[in-house]
């Protein structure tokens, strides 16, 4: 049966985005867990793609997908063609992570759309990595995803050296994220912009949906 770290109703925005991770190797989910834990996610965790996609049909706004490729009962790709032919669930990005796979294997991961392919050993930098190439962006003059994740942490009160911390990030770039986000809101100050989230709940519950998986009001 699927484990379930869950979101309480009382957690803040950003721990309410979800993410997945499929695999039959215990240490590696658990590894996964605190990785994407860091990055603000919750995190479910399965062992298998029956149940992933269980959970999945409860919780369609997940943001993110993990997933081994070996499994056995149902391999990471005929979990993803499930996910991908459910139209509530396929737009989800999914990272396949493999050690053993068939060229076969590979070739049909290569070519799921919205999709990364990584092999194993996983680094912290290759998830990173993947994830931020995944993440979607809103029209142009929006945020993207990575701003918006920032904004919510700037909303809870974070400071930018723990921002970058939890990021992976080098101080400066985050400053310029910073400004990039003021920027886009007409503001000129990380006060400024603390102050208009603070004072603006629609927006922040804007933010929150566009990370879950929506887009909330135009």
């Amino acid at each position: 049966m699927p484990s379930l770290i869950a979101g309480r109703q009382d957690q803040t925005l950003l721990d309410e985005v979800l993410a997945l991770v499929v695999d039959d190797d215990r240490r590696m989910r658990q590894t996964m867990r605190t990785l994407l834990q860091s990055f603000g996610y919750t995190v479910v965790l399965c062992e298998a793609g029956a149940d992933a996609f269980t959970v999945l049909k409860h919780n369609a706004h997940a943001s993110l997908i993990i997933t081994d490729m070996v499994m056995p009962h149902m391999t990471g790709i005929e979990f993803a063609q499930l996910v991908r032919n459910n139209s509530e669930l396929a737009s989800i990005p999914i990272v396949f992570m493999t050690g053993l796979a068939s060229e076969s294997m590979l070739a049909q991961a290569q070519a799921f759309k919205n999709s990364k392919l990584l092999h194993k050993p996983i680094s912290t930098e290759l998830i990173r990595e993947a994830i931020e190439e995944l993440e979607p962006h809103v029209e142009s003059g929006s945020l993207s995803r990575t701003e918006t994740f920032i904004a919510l942490m700037l909303h809870q009160g974070l400071a930018p050296k723990t921002i970058a911390e939890r990021r992976g990030k080098s101080i400066s770039t985050i400053r310029n994220q910073i400004s990039s986000i003021s920027a886009k809101y007409g503001l000129r100050s990380l006060g400024e912009l603390r102050e208009f989230l603070g004072s603006n709940p629609h927006e922040v519950e804007r933010l929150q949906l566009f990370v879950r998986g929506g887009r909330g009001e135009e």
